[in-house]
């Protein structure tokens, strides 16, 4: 696979402050825990541009509520959402500048759940981040 570096990129950009596993089926997975997460979108494109962002949420294996709050540069906070024992989406709307990132912060009060082999105090796992 050859990149052309001189060629503008006109897609968002995706990083996150945690490790992607993979599960059984080598799909990509987050597990959040007590430490957050934060994912910075970033617009490459000499645009500003509007995306929406699909977060799907899975429950962590204690099947426990942890609710959590999306906060936008630690500006703009959106309503909160549990996770308990199904699997959620939530859309949110995102403009990031040209060539700038948005950094969106998810902010929890944690109910600890441990599994035998695992130190990480597991809040809920991201299954699926898309934009469109």
């Amino acid at each position: 696979l050859k990149q052309n570096c001189n060629t503008p990129r006109s897609e968002l950009e995706i990083f996150s402050t945690i490790d992607v596993e993979l599960t059984n089926n080598n799909l990509p997975f987050q597990w959040v825990t007590d430490s957050g997460i934060k994912t910075y979108f970033f617009n490459p494109s000499k645009d500003l541009k509007k995306f929406v962002v699909t977060y799907t949420f899975s429950p962590n294996p204690c099947r426990l509520e942890n609710d959590f709050v999306f906060q936008i540069d630690k500006n703009k906070q959106e309503n909160s959402l549990g996770v308990e024992k199904i699997t959620k989406s939530f859309n949110l709307i995102i403009n990031p500048y040209s060539q700038n990132s948005i950094g969106i912060n998810l902010v929890s009060d944690p109910q600890p759940c441990f599994v035998t082999g695992d130190d990480r105090n597991l809040l809920f796992g991201i299954s699926q981040i898309d934009f469109n």
